[in-house]
């Protein structure tokens, strides 16, 4: 599952990232790696070519073979306050560009109390929802809600 084409999210549920998962996929340029991966097995990205590689975990997984990776030119993004770390622990440190981000990429909170909403996911398609108490009903994820950025989790 992905955010759009050539992405792939690991959620936050997913501990293990299990042998050979993703090897040779060649039409992934991204992949966001959630907060709970502690294991990630032999070869489980071998053979992509990522643009970049999103870490949402501030410490890294240290149960990780060397060959998870055959490429190690990815732009590798860490949470803040983690980029030392990550510089530090293998297989992390292969990577040339380590980039920390900084803040959460949300300009805004909207607390208005109107009850009807306009609702599109990242792919530009509009959401089946149309008021306030509906947006309960959203799965986890990055949302467009009334032109503003809103995260559910």
């Amino acid at each position: 599952p992905g955010g759009k084409s050539g992405e792939v999210i690991i959620p936050d549920a997913v501990t293990t990232v299990e042998e050979y998962a993703f090897i040779n996929c060649k039409g992934l340029t991204s992949v966001t790696i959630g907060k709970s991966v502690t294991l990630i097995r032999s070869s489980a990205f071998a053979g992509c070519v990522f643009k970049e590689i999103n870490m949402l975990k501030p410490e890294p997984p240290t149960e990780v073979w060397p060959s998870v990776f055959s490429d190690y030119s990815a732009t590798l993004y860490v949470p803040e306050g983690s980029l030392s770390v990550y510089r530090e622990t293998s297989p992390w440190s292969m990577f040339e560009n380590i980039i920390e981000k900084t803040g959460s990429g949300i300009n805004d909170v909207n607390t208005e109390e109107s009850s009807e909403v306009v609702v599109y996911n990242l792919h530009g398609v509009r959401m089946n929802i149309s008021t306030r108490e509906e947006l309960s009903t959203l799965l986890p994820g990055l949302y467009i809600v009334n032109g503003r950025k809103v995260v559910v989790k």
